[in-house]
């Protein structure tokens, strides 16, 4: 991203959640909430930002999934999620 190193300011400037007001299309978070990877912040922080902008978005929070979405039964709410986001805001002709 251009940063030359974890607490440049460029990134923090370049972060999607400061940009929220820029959203030009709905956007779909889709987050375990076991991640230890991402922390589940990053898209409470991002949700937060998109309402404030009063962007078109939804936050899905997978309960007792991780990072790499390793639950066969959260995987398919995770598909059936972005199928439906989908379809809702580019419904096929």
């Amino acid at each position: 991203m251009g940063a030359s190193w974890s607490g440049d300011r460029f990134l923090g400037a370049r972060s999607p959640v400061h940009q929220a007001l820029e959203a030009d299309a709905p956007i779909l978070l889709i987050h375990g909430k076991d991640d230890t990877v991402v922390p589940i912040t990053e898209s409470e922080n991002m949700d937060a930002a998109l309402s404030r902008a009063n962007k078109v978005h939804s936050f899905v929070r997978l309960n007792g999934e991780d990072h790499g979405l390793s639950s066969p039964g959260t995987r398919t709410q995770m598909l059936e999620a972005a199928v439906d986001f989908v379809v809702a805001h580019d419904p096929p002709a």
